[in-house]
């Protein structure tokens, strides 16, 4: 009889346990633990993870998504801490994705056409070099760790046709005699999901997009369908487009171009809300996810990027300052972004403490555009469950604050 009702007890320990360790969307987790040093990893992206898997008819952008990464001595006298930007090195990893082409099953055949569309690239390396592994840089001027336009697909390896847009990245941190110091995993986002083919017909594949470039060339005289090589819809010859690096072109910006020709079409398309999801990944992925959307704050609010039709006005300059959403278009002076900046290239600037100032950016305690914690989805909020215990920003409460310093404080970090 005892040996049952220890044996019963045993198991509601382990099932209490089970439940209590789920500690996501804003709920407290089990106390983190933090070493000297920590790592804030953060991907770059937004809604613009958006791939193809077939790039034989065109290229609206290559894969390519960037990371930044922040590393902070934690403070040990008097609530100070430090940005570590020497002595460590800083790399990365996509957890269980090691290729994008080259392997058993490809993921895309993007470097088969990478020539047409306008880049000299060696196998499953990025338009700037890098791969799905290595080792981030500093940016000095940024106190941050970076690598761009790494390569991913929304693939894992082995598969072409289970989708995982939400993949882990590793950020790892050793000192210069290679002992580990910090690591961090995050959400590196990824997705082909797009519905271009409930308009233009097909499968989804080359089939469809062979539809949208005969469209293109039926309506502005182009010959896309008929030149006998993949296109880059941005290039010298045509659109510009600024998140890929291509900012010369006769035509409009790419992004105005789509937006303003989708506006007046996709109103009688109801069955994906928001509307963006039938290019932006997509009513699978459901791209849009973070604390805005948790508030029930759409895409199409005039305080953040406003109709399509607004997205798409020759008036905006699409990944401007501009020409993005603004902090304060909701919330108080105090929480703008730096004036001239867009939220992705802000840093903190008004701490009460100025030895704060200029060395944090925005992400780093906010998370990403479109992944702002606490994040609807649970796998965005491992990095601030894992360094101070719940999903919201970093420091929100005086408590979190000691993630960094020796001790808590009180009241907001924006003064």
């Amino acid at each position: 009889m005892m040996r049952k009702l220890a044996i019963c007890a045993l198991m509601a320990m382990l099932i209490m346990l089970a439940v209590t360790g789920i500690a996501y969307a804003g709920k407290p987790a089990p106390a983190p633990t933090v070493g000297e040093y920590i790592v804030v990893p953060v991907a770059e992206g937004g809604m613009k993870c958006m791939l193809k898997k077939d790039y034989s008819e065109f290229c609206i952008m290559p894969p390519g998504y960037s990371m930044r990464a922040q590393v902070f001595k934690r403070g040990t006298n008097n609530g100070t801490y430090a940005v570590v930007t020497s002595g460590v090195t800083v790399t990365y990893r996509i957890e269980n994705n090691t290729y994008s082409q080259n392997g058993a099953v490809p993921k895309t055949n993007f470097w088969t056409y990478a020539a047409d569309l306008g880049w000299t690239l060696t196998m499953d390396k990025g338009t700037t070099g890098n791969g799905l592994s290595g080792t981030m840089v500093l940016n000095a001027e940024s106190n941050a760790f970076v690598a761009t336009k790494v390569p991913q697909t929304g693939y894992l390896d082995g598969t072409d046709t289970n989708r995982t847009p939400y993949q882990n990245g590793v950020i790892t941190v050793k000192d210069s005699a290679g002992t580990l110091l910090c690591e961090q995993k995050f959400v590196m986002p990824a997705s082909d999901e797009s519905m271009c083919s409930d308009c233009h017909g097909g499968t989804g594949g080359a089939d469809t997009d062979r539809a949208i470039v005969q469209k293109h060339d039926s309506l502005h005289g182009t010959t896309m369908a008929t030149d006998g090589k993949a296109n880059a819809c941005a290039n010298a010859d045509c659109h510009k487009d600024p998140s890929i690096g291509r900012t010369t072109g006769p035509a409009s910006y790419l992004s105005t171009a789509m937006h303003k020709f989708h506006a007046s079409k996709m109103p009688s398309r109801p069955a994906y809300k928001p509307v963006c999801y039938y290019c932006h990944p997509g009513p699978t992925a459901k791209c849009n996810r973070g604390a805005m959307f948790v508030k029930n704050k759409a895409c199409d609010n005039s305080g953040c990027h406003g109709s399509m039709a607004t997205v798409g006005s020759t008036s905006r300059t699409p990944w401007s300052a501009a020409g993005l959403p603004r902090c304060d278009n909701c919330h108080s002076a105090i929480y703008a972004e730096n004036a001239g900046k867009k939220f992705a290239d802000s840093m903190l600037t008004n701490s009460p403490d100025p030895t704060m100032n200029n060395k944090m950016w925005c992400q780093t305690c906010h998370g990403a555009q479109h992944a702002e914690w606490p994040s609807g989805l649970a796998a965005d909020n491992q990095v601030p469950v894992a360094i101070q215990g719940t999903s919201d920003p970093l420091g929100r409460s005086g408590t979190a604050c000691k993630v960094c310093h020796d001790r808590a404080f009180t009241g907001s970090v924006h003064r």
